[in-house]
């Protein structure tokens, strides 16, 4: 919505691994943590729709396709099981 109101970019972002930081493993000595992070294109809000509801619709659309696109990436890359992430 603020994309839309402001005509700024959106960068969509998708980490994964966040979850294994809760625990005091990845603290200790010798242990590690790891995070993966994808950054995608900056989307901007359309500027030829007149109805700002129909702007924030398609907007969330192309989010929501960078984002699952972005997980994919993620998994192919670094070798990670769909299983392994809650």
């Amino acid at each position: 919505m603020l994309a839309c109101k402001t005509g700024k970019p959106v960068i969509p972002c998708v980490i994964l691994g966040s979850h294994k930081l809760q625990s005091i493993k990845p603290y200790l000595p010798f242990r590690w943590g790891r995070l993966y992070l994808a950054f995608g294109q900056p989307l901007y809000p359309p500027a030829d729709i007149a109805s700002p509801k129909q702007a924030r619709e398609i907007m969330a659309a192309q989010l929501q396709q960078q984002f699952m696109d972005l997980y994919q990436q993620l998994l192919e890359k670094f070798g990670i099981q769909d299983q392994q992430i809650p």
